[in-house]
């Protein structure tokens, strides 16, 4: 059931004023001096609290007028960590980015693993009990509701999936994923 926490509803099409100029393969996405109605950030937290019915919290990487990614995830999510809500990693969310390298707009969910032992200066992204990590992989039993539905994604609907980090990500193509899905 939705709750009425977020009653703002969706921005009507004609009110958009985001315009495609403002991603800019070589900086990021535009989000300085930019009206409300233009504002990516605005836009997207708004369309997710309308159809999911409850508050979102947006994250960025970037610096300045330019950001490279933006992510959103369910404020409830974050505050349902006891041991990392203090922290971005733990949570899955959706996101949009701009890949200056690949000169990509990229979109979609984001589920983050972290390391299972953390190096020093990275004690933050360690992999803790209580991560959405560990939900996704309970969940992705062979033929099970999640395999399923993530093979009709990609299959059907043209999902790709990327996986890992850096110099060793790849992105799995339809033909790696089971017909059976």
């Amino acid at each position: 059931m939705r709750t009425s926490a977020c009653a703002s509803t969706a921005v009507p099409p004609a009110a958009i004023g985001f315009r495609t100029e403002f991603l800019d393969f070589r900086r990021g996405i535009r989000v300085g001096k930019l009206e409300e109605h233009e504002r990516i950030t605005r836009l997207l937290k708004l369309a997710l609290e309308s159809g999911f019915g409850e508050p979102f919290v947006t994250e960025w990487w970037g610096r300045g007028m330019y950001w490279q990614w933006i992510g959103c995830l369910p404020r409830a999510n974050r505050a349902a960590k006891p041991e990392s809500a203090h922290v971005s990693f733990g949570c899955s969310k959706f996101f949009i980015m701009v890949d200056t390298a690949e000169q990509l707009f990229k979109c979609g969910m984001q589920v983050e693993r972290g390391y299972v032992k953390a190096p020093r200066e990275y004690r933050e992204c360690e992999l803790r009990p209580d991560w959405d990590w560990h939900r996704l992989v309970k969940r992705l039993t062979p033929k099970g509701p999640m395999e399923q539905e993530v093979g009709r994604l990609v299959l059907r609907e043209g999902f790709r999936i990327h996986a890992g980090a850096g110099n060793s990500a790849r992105t799995i193509f339809p033909e790696r994923i089971s017909p059976a899905c």
